[in-house]
């Protein structure tokens, strides 16, 4: 890292080295998952009631707007079989749904769309159902004017298939040769995220992204992450996480800065908000800590593996902010040691490097 050239180093939006440098690819795919149930669940609680969200009436609850997303979910399930294509050649398969939710969990220019997402799959499935698959995508009114695909940034003149190749090359090419796995242990373990980890959207990162494939790519980079995280930095870094991030969870920021790695010479700073990444939110503190930290004055050291500074938001885009948010307590589920311990993200090596602020002092 240059000590003696970065004097400041910023992480925000943060995957586990040590996993993404030792561990298989499938090994520790649950951790593409971590977060996604737990931010869904934060969503419903800033929507429930509030009359700026489509998908929720006054009298609804996070528990009775989990309960209609299952409904829908399931209907898509069970009633949607292909044929039919609605608007922007958007279709209401279960996949899309929930993929489009999770993508939109993300940024918070785009969070308030899951409720029209939501309203419109409603629309169109309880249609599909009464009207045994017959419907006109003219019927269905969808508030945000076209699919939520087309308002997914792009990435210069690169084509998305492009990026997305580039992305298998990248990811495999710097993790561990996994020659031992088959595609048929791929879809065992699929099985098993969805069914113990996150039961909505755990069968769809490990298939969707990179990792999948990478049993079958046989190139290695020759320059690859260390197998040893033993040596800190020369410089305190700060460490930034939102409490529920559907791509790089809280998990992977903490165990960075814990003292089984950074120690000492990390500050971690958690917003309480979802979201990836601390800066998909405004937050005043967010701003003020990394502004002193740019200055020259890191956060005090807390001296456990806790957070050192808690931030929070002013308000969601629908209103205020639920009380759970500011509530909120990690909670560790897996032992750190396991094979199958909760952290990283798919796409995480272009979100590290995206997230990292590098201010060259000298």
């Amino acid at each position: 890292m240059f000590p003696d050239r970065v004097g400041r180093v910023i992480l925000d939006g943060v995957l586990d080295p040590e996993k993404y440098g030792n561990r298989k690819p499938m090994k520790w795919a649950e951790v593409d998952v971590y977060d996604v149930d737990f931010a869904l669940k934060s969503w419903t609680e800033a929507c429930a009631g509030s009359q700026n969200c489509r998908f929720s009436t006054r009298n609804d609850t996070s528990s009775t707007l989990l309960t209609k997303i299952d409904t829908i979910l399931n209907t898509a399930y069970e009633k949607y079989d292909g044929s039919i294509t609605a608007i922007d050649n958007l279709d209401w398969s279960y996949d899309t749904i929930a993929a489009l939710m999770q993508a939109l969990l993300g940024s918070t220019m785009m969070v308030d769309h899951i409720g029209s997402i939501l309203h419109a799959s409603e629309q169109y499935l309880f249609n599909l159902t009464q009207l045994s698959g017959k419907v006109e995508p003219s019927n269905i009114s969808f508030p945000m004017g076209k699919s939520p695909y087309n308002t997914m940034p792009s990435y210069g003149v690169v084509p998305p298939d492009v990026l997305s190749n580039i992305a298998v090359a990248v990811f495999c090419g710097d993790t561990v040769d996994d020659g031992s796995t088959t595609t048929e242990d791929v879809f065992k373990e699929t099985i098993r995220i969805s069914q113990s980890v996150s039961r909505i959207f755990g069968s769809l990162y490990p298939l969707h992204g990179p990792r999948a494939l990478c049993h079958k790519w046989t190139s290695r980079a020759v320059e690859r992450l260390p197998q040893k995280f033993n040596k800190q930095p020369k410089n305190v870094v700060l460490v930034l996480s939102t409490m529920a991030d559907p791509i790089t969870p809280y998990y992977s920021a903490r165990r960075l800065a814990s003292s089984n790695m950074l120690g000492s010479k990390a500050r971690l700073v958690r917003l309480n908000s979802i979201g990836h990444s601390s800066f998909s939110n405004n937050s005043t503190c967010i701003f003020e800590v990394v502004k002193k930290f740019v200055d020259g004055t890191p956060p005090d050291d807390a001296g456990n593996d806790e957070a050192d500074v808690t931030c929070n938001i002013e308000q969601t885009v629908f209103g205020a902010v639920p009380p759970t948010w500011a509530q909120f307590q990690f909670t560790q589920t897996h032992d750190e040691s396991s094979n199958s311990a909760r952290l990283g993200t798919s796409y995480s090596l272009f979100f590290l490097f995206a997230s990292a602020a590098l201010l060259l002092l000298r």
